[in-house]
């Protein structure tokens, strides 16, 4: 039962990293596109 309780607890760490990691891509590229609109208007 132990190792069961592991591989979840595992598991459960595994994907709070990987949901921190795209939660940090994805801001990055809403920067990414908010700068791209704001060149956009300045350039106008």
């Amino acid at each position: 039962m132990q190792s069961m309780r592991q591989l979840l607890c595992n598991y459960f760490v595994n994907a709070m990293k990987i949901k921190k990691v795209a939660k940090l891509k994805l801001v990055k590229l809403n920067h990414k596109k908010q700068k791209k609109k704001r060149d956009g208007i300045l350039k106008k």
